[in-house]
């Protein structure tokens, strides 16, 4: 799949201002980036793609991170820039805000095709099922930081942001046919915002899946490995895991072997596993010396659960929810996202369960993020009916 012209490569800030130039004259600039996710500690943008309509066809920029400042970007990528079509922003959104480029006036593909209902929301799928374009996807796992690029590479990059214009106008017009513009400006706007909110990611080896399941050294042993693992990444610049699986370390806090000789035997240890076996013994005598994690994390670990009770009201709220937004999905010819995004289901169904009474409940529900006006407008009667009927339901 190519597009109207070869891409341009560009790799200095005098490159980088005339490609803005041109692009901030469209009437779209499509938007990608490519990362090192795979390859480094932590991610960062290794390439950034635009593409824009002009008289000749499609142009397509591929500006490099790694050798030019993306500060000129600064204003095309804001609110007083055309507007930005991406495919599920989530991942563009953070790693150019990472890089002090906040995005503001965007379309997402993504988010249009979801609300329409459509099944297959990748990219590859979209370009197929609206445009009719096959779309070949062999460099997901390609590490971005290299250079030079090859010919294919380019050609690679230029196709995620090439034919996007034309998949977002084939998708604007069905949302607009089943008028769904509020609503996926609405979704688009949360999904945004999401994207820019700080992380409040679980500490690290509570995220490891077996966690939960070891005792209090275990968990200790647990923690100082992945200590140690993360200190190390950092010094190498990549990513944990290219040091030492998950669940390696999970089979070390459970075994918690004596010896180097044990240890090996627990890892069934390589030469690579060999030059860090000291470094393991240490963390595990350290996590032995605690104990158990500290009590902030236990919390974390085990965040105490909510009255039987109010667990019961909300599993009926979320049944009751999710058969009338079929039904209500069935009848006006909408995807269910777009009678109610799922996140908007999940908040809902916590608010009605908690809320006492019609008022408290009016007011939970107009605090959902993103449940959008029309929605209130046009449901909000229903769904107090439903509140009120899944509380009479109790025992």
């Amino acid at each position: 799949m190519t597009g109207s012209s070869q891409p341009f490569l560009v790799t200095d800030q005098e490159g980088l201002r005339g490609a803005v130039a041109r692009a901030q004259t469209a009437a779209y600039v499509s938007l990608d980036t490519e990362a090192n996710g795979l390859f480094a500690y932590r991610a960062r943008a290794c390439v950034v793609q635009l593409a824009w309509r002009e008289s000749a066809g499609v142009v397509v920029a591929l500006i490099d991170p790694l050798t030019t400042s993306l500060a000129p970007l600064t204003e095309l990528l804001g609110p007083a820039g055309p507007p930005k079509i991406l495919h599920d922003l989530t991942f563009d959104a953070r790693l150019l805000g990472e890089a002090d480029l906040p995005l503001a006036n965007v379309r997402d593909t993504e988010v249009a095709a979801r609300l329409l209902g459509r099944q297959a929301l990748g990219l590859a799928a979209l370009l197929a099922s609206e445009l009719g374009l096959a779309m070949k996807k062999g460099l997901q796992r390609h590490d971005w930081s290299r250079r030079p690029f090859t010919e294919a590479q380019l050609l690679y990059l230029a196709a995620d942001v090439e034919h996007l214009e034309a998949l977002w106008s084939a998708l604007d017009r069905a949302v607009v046919e089943k008028d769904l513009a509020p609503e996926v400006e609405e979704e688009t706007a949360y999904k945004l915002a999401s994207a820019g909110a700080p992380e409040t990611a679980r500490t690290a080896w509570i995220r490891i899946v077996g966690a939960r399941d070891l005792d209090g050294p275990g968990r200790a042993v647990l923690r100082r490995l992945v200590e140690r693992r993360e200190s190390l990444a950092k010094a190498r610049d990549v990513p944990p895991f290219h040091v030492i699986a998950s669940e390696r370390l999970l089979a070390l806090a459970r075994a918690r072997p004596e010896s180097g000789a044990a240890l090996a035997s627990v890892l069934r240890a390589g030469p690579r596993d060999a030059e860090l076996g000291e470094t393991w013994m240490e963390a595990i005598r350290q996590g032995l010396t605690d104990g158990d994690a500290p009590e902030a994390e236990l919390a974390e670990l085990r965040p105490p659960p909510p009255p039987r009770a109010l667990l019961h009201r909300r599993q009926r709220v979320e049944r009751a929810l999710g058969a009338w937004r079929k039904r209500e999905a069935a009848a006006r010819g909408w995807g269910e996202q777009a009678v109610l995004p799922g996140h908007c289901a999940r908040d809902l169904a916590a608010a009605l369960a908690s809320a006492e009474g019609d008022d408290a409940a009016a007011r939970a529900i107009r605090a959902v993020p993103a449940i959008g006006a029309r929605r209130v407008g046009w449901f909000e009667a229903t769904w107090l009916t439903l509140a009120r009927e899944t509380q009479a339901e109790e025992p």
